[in-house]
């Protein structure tokens, strides 16, 4: 599902992604890309001192294999909707 970003992040070096994420879910995965390319998030943590982000940015970092450190949420920190930038160093 998110080939098309993986490639785009190896090409480019960088993607900002729009996301869109449901914290509290059954387990952590990507559910589907919404309109505009958004792409919809499940989280397993619960959205409390930030445990769904760092889960977030975990996941992430593993789906395309890069360091935590290489994930910034830019926007969107206690929001469900967030702006999160993925680099290569």
């Amino acid at each position: 599902m998110i080939d098309i970003f993986i490639q785009k992040l190896r090409q480019e070096k960088e993607i900002y992604l729009n996301l869109k994420i449901k914290a509290g879910a059954k387990e952590t995965k990507f559910k589907e890309i919404l309109s505009d390319n958004i792409l919809k998030i499940n989280i397993k943590s619960n959205p409390q001192k930030g445990k769904a982000n760092q889960e977030l940015i975990s996941f992430l970092a593993k789906e395309f294999s890069v360091p935590k450190s290489n994930i910034k949420i830019l926007k969107g920190r206690t929001n469900q909707n967030k702006l999160v930038k993925i680099y290569l160093a």
